[in-house]
């Protein structure tokens, strides 16, 4: 299940997320895959000599269809590293470069979800005079990240399905999405980088099905 949080007097309201018109180039990509495998299935059927090979790849993909990806619990990544609202904005970006990450969730002491930070969020803080100024230390130094962090964001849950998440990214322009269980308790997180991961490793047809 899909879910926008947003900010209403300190409290932070859930309201199911509503996606719009299914995203033309994800559905554009699949039709283009599935054509082409017809086409080529019709324009070059297997030979003879060729029987081994088609054995053992249809062997392959009785083992893939065993292991398709389907809901965001099979694609996320968990567990994931949060950081507190209260903490400064220049151990959150270390935190980041350490680890490679974009996106860094942001829990309360309870472990509750309340935020979201994303590296565009610490370089746009930090650039005090416009976006093409370099940026400022000091400036940097002096913010928590609950001072740079988004409080309105869209989670998932474990079994949400995949393209949901995929029509939500594409409609909203989001690049992630945490994934909480009914309390916000935060056990995963969903990228872009994730997404596209599962692509390369499921077969498209599998996948948005």
């Amino acid at each position: 299940m899909l879910v926008s949080w947003i900010p209403d007097r300190g409290e932070l309201r859930p309201e199911p997320y509503l996606p719009g018109a299914a995203p033309r180039k994800v559905e554009a990509i699949v039709a283009t895959t599935a054509s082409s495998a017809v086409h080529e299935e019709a324009i070059a059927p297997p030979l003879p000599s060729a029987r081994l090979v088609a054995s053992e790849y249809a062997r392959q993909t009785a083992d893939h269809a065993r292991s398709r990806a389907h809901l965001v619990e099979h694609i996320m990544t968990s567990p994931v590293l949060t950081i507190e609202p209260q903490r400064p904005i220049a151990t959150a970006l270390r935190v980041m470069q350490d680890h490679e990450l974009d996106h860094l969730p942001v829990t309360s002491p309870g472990g509750h979800l309340v935020g979201l930070l994303s590296k565009w969020y610490v370089l746009r803080a930090g650039q005090a005079h416009g976006d093409a100024q370099p940026l400022d230390a000091t400036r940097l130094a002096s913010l928590t990240v609950d001072e740079v962090m988004t409080r309105s964001f869209v989670t998932a849950t474990p079994d949400t399905a995949i393209r949901d998440v995929a029509h939500a990214m594409v409609d909203a322009a989001i690049h992630c999405i945490p994934v909480v269980t009914d309390f916000r308790h935060v056990v995963g997180i969903v990228t872009a980088s994730d997404m596209l991961r599962c692509m390369v490793n499921s077969a498209p047809l599998d996948l948005w099905t």
